[in-house]
């Protein structure tokens, strides 16, 4: 069983263990086209990732959008890439700052 954060579960018997999961969906890429997946634009099937365009590829060969859900992808791919913040860009956020009564 997997809670909603993706985190495998232990469950009674050891053959009903499911496969993780990864928390940070941006590391890994889709199986078929090695394209980056970003979140929503995948689907995990028997242990293996594949982006959404390769799947509707794979399931429904004759579907009319296979190439603009393919360049939707790559786009989102690129627009999250360009977002990662590091500390050379700038600092990074410190949180909330206590508030003191006075």
């Amino acid at each position: 069983m997997i809670d909603p954060f993706g985190v495998m579960m232990i469950c009674r018997q050891r053959q009903q263990r499911i496969d993780i999961m990864s928390r940070f969906h941006g590391y890994r890429t889709c199986t078929t086209c090695e394209e980056a997946c970003t979140q929503h634009n995948f689907v995990d099937h028997d242990g293996k990732r594949f982006c959404t365009a390769c799947w509707i590829a794979k399931e429904n060969p004759k579907h009319d959008g296979i190439d603009e859900i393919r360049a939707s992808n790559k786009e989102n791919a690129n627009k999250w890439k360009r977002q990662k913040q590091s500390r050379t860009d700038g600092p990074q956020p410190v949180g909330p700052q206590p508030v003191r009564k006075k």
